[in-house]
């Protein structure tokens, strides 16, 4: 197996590619991958009877979240189960090999980006609540992320070092979950 995966530079913001060759043989792959907001793989299971497990989820839903999947499944049984949640925007696209090769399966399974009605008041009382009980500082902070911009975009707006816009950003958000907010 081969795996070509990067971790995403600061000004990617949140951002996650990787091209996945899995080869000859049977393979087994299970990838989860949390935290982006933007996902791009392709995955080669190649020649085999090969499973594969991805899951996404994007713990920052925004309405520009988006996920795109590419799956060759090749010669022989395959099986793919696919499961994502929180993106806005899904793009998928499997190939399934040449005819009578075998038998594959497919699975998947998508979750919307739109809270319930209900959730969303829930989540705008929570958070005009969380919002007055920090100071001015940290309510700018939330707001730049709430909107999506990057550590170092959020670095320049506030004219802040990017270690200690991280620094911060992860206490804030450790405060939120001892909070009960399991989102955070």
């Amino acid at each position: 197996m081969q795996a070509a995966a990067r971790r995403p530079c600061v000004e990617c913001a949140f951002a996650f590619r990787v091209t996945i060759d899995l080869g000859a043989g049977d393979d087994r792959l299970k990838m989860d991958v949390k935290e982006y907001s933007l996902a791009t793989t392709s995955i080669d299971a190649g020649s085999g009877n090969d499973w594969v497990g991805v899951k996404y989820l994007t713990l920052r839903p925004r309405a520009a979240s988006k996920l795109d999947i590419f799956v060759q499944l090749d010669a022989e049984s395959d099986f793919l189960d696919l499961e994502s949640n929180g993106y806005a925007t899904i793009h998928t696209a499997f190939d399934t090999g040449p005819t009578g090769d075998g038998r594959d399966w497919i699975s998947a399974r998508h979750r919307s980006l739109s809270p319930s009605p209900a959730r969303h008041a829930a989540t705008e009382e929570y958070l005009t609540r969380i919002l007055t009980g920090v100071d001015d500082f940290d309510r700018r902070l939330i707001q730049l992320k709430l909107d999506g911009h990057s550590t170092a975009e959020t670095a320049e707006i506030l004219a802040r070092d990017p270690a200690f816009i991280r620094m911060r950003w992860a206490r804030l958000r450790q405060r939120l979950r001892d909070h009960g907010y399991d989102h955070a």
